[in-house]
């Protein structure tokens, strides 16, 4: 008989499992629990059979939940992260002459929204110094769809009320 742990996995089953949580990768988790697979096609095949067995799929969410306590990561950070990209003003960043803030004196929501900083420093032809600022931003757009897809904004509507409208072909039944 097979020797199961607590969850009631087999020690290649929790390999699995463990491998899986690292990155969602079924077919190298696979292979790194059932060495013999070589193929990754079979790999992913037999992945995801796994994932859909009940014991396997509870262990993986046990992980990842138990992942995110860990990192003290809840649903309400991610939302404000995002709303902090996708509601970003660029012109937050600026003074009000026009030049721009140094990065200690943004506020938390424009430090989140900024992806990069790059500063250039430069004397074109021994002339005066000129100062270059690039400065990248966050995907909005995509911030935005996923806060969409959060509050169900970007769903299809589909009529699941099983009333079917039938053409009449003039007998009585169609007019009920």
């Amino acid at each position: 008989m097979t020797k199961r742990d607590e969850g009631g996995l087999t020690k290649n089953q929790r390999i699995f499992v463990n491998e899986y949580l690292k990155d969602r990768h079924g077919a190298r988790a696979y292979k790194a629990a059932y060495p013999s697979c070589k193929k990754s096609n079979s790999a992913w095949t037999s992945s995801c059979i796994l994932l859909s067995q009940p014991k396997i799929k509870a262990a993986v969410d046990a992980g990842l939940e138990q992942m995110h306590r860990e990192a003290k990561i809840e649903a309400v950070d991610i939302r404000r992260e995002l709303a902090r990209i996708g509601f970003s003003d660029i012109r937050n960043i600026f003074n009000e002459d026009g030049s721009l803030k140094m990065p200690h004196e943004w506020g938390d929501d424009v430090a989140a929204a900024v992806s990069s900083v790059e500063v250039v420093t430069r004397r074109p032809g021994g002339g005066p110094v000129e100062y270059v600022n690039k400065i990248k931003a966050w995907d909005k757009k995509g911030s935005l769809e996923l806060l969409g897809k959060e509050l169900a904004m970007f769903t299809d509507k589909v009529d699941h009320s099983g009333t079917v409208t039938v053409l009449g072909t003039g007998y009585p039944e169609d007019k009920k």
